[in-house]
Parts: C-alpha cells; structure tokens; sequence
C-alpha cells in the first residue's frame, strides 16, 4: 500500500464516522446511502454485489466528490 492509498483509507473512515448509512438489498445486489444528505435520485447512491461493497462505493464516491 502506498502513501496514496493510506490517505484515501484515513479518508474514507473520516467520511464513514461522520454520516449515516443505509444499506438495502435490490434485486440486483445492494445499495448505500447517505441517510443524512439523501434527497432522491440526484443523490449519490453506492452499489456492489455485497453490502461492504456498496458501502465502500459510496464512501469512494463521496471521497471523490469531496475533492
């Protein structure tokens, strides 16, 4: 890992500490969301296969919107 990698880690539990996410299972696999900021379909909405995927997808992307 580099030192790219660590500051994105510390990052994205900065972000996970600091909101709340909602997780549900769609018929195509699982979404995330920001319970605290979520405003329907403009909003960012994380998914994956599995429920720690769709959580770090939404991390990732708040992280990349945040830059």
């Amino acid at each position: 890992m580099d030192n790219t990698e660590k500051h994105e880690d510390i990052g994205l539990q900065q972000i996970r500490d600091k909101i709340t996410i909602e997780t549900d299972y769609m018929y195509y696999g699982w979404v995330a969301i920001d319970a605290d900021s979520y405003d329907g379909p403009e909003s960012l909405i994380g998914s994956g296969r599995t429920k720690q995927e769709a959580i770090t997808d939404l991390l990732e992307q708040i992280y990349d919107s945040a830059e």
